[in-house]
């Protein structure tokens, strides 16, 4: 009996484990479809379903700059466009230098949080983590 309930708490630990996991999971989203969005937002991210929520998005370098500290930002969008959809900055600067070093129209993944954005011809993305 006591071997019967040591397996089902760790089969329901298993399960725990697993739910978490997927609920931790960014949502994946399309770079154009978030920017439409946006737009149809009236250019403010404070009432998108994205907001504030790590998402895990695609697309391709358009620039990459220093902001006032120093640390890179890029410029990025879709690669078939040159028209900047959005601007990244780093979760830390091992990230920062990652974008640093990008050449221009190399695409990319990233783990990245959606900041308050408004009125902007671009969306500000924060904190990113670029994947392999």
């Amino acid at each position: 009996m006591i071997k019967q309930s040591v397996k089902s708490i760790a089969s329901l630990g298993l399960v725990l484990v697993a739910s978490l996991a997927c609920a931790s999971a960014p949502e994946k989203v399309d770079l154009g479809e978030l920017y439409d969005s946006y737009l149809e937002h009236n250019q403010s991210s404070m009432n998108m379903p994205q907001f504030k929520k790590e998402i895990l998005i695609s697309g391709s370098v358009l620039g990459v700059s220093k902001n006032f500290s120093g640390d890179a930002v890029m410029e990025a969008g879709l690669a078939d466009s040159d028209e900047v959809l959005a601007r990244l900055t780093g979760f830390d600067a091992d990230e920062s230098s990652k974008m640093d070093a990008m050449e221009v129209g190399t695409d990319f993944k990233a783990v990245c949080v959606l900041a308050m954005t408004m009125g902007s011809e671009y969306m500000a993305l924060t904190d990113c983590v670029f994947k392999p």
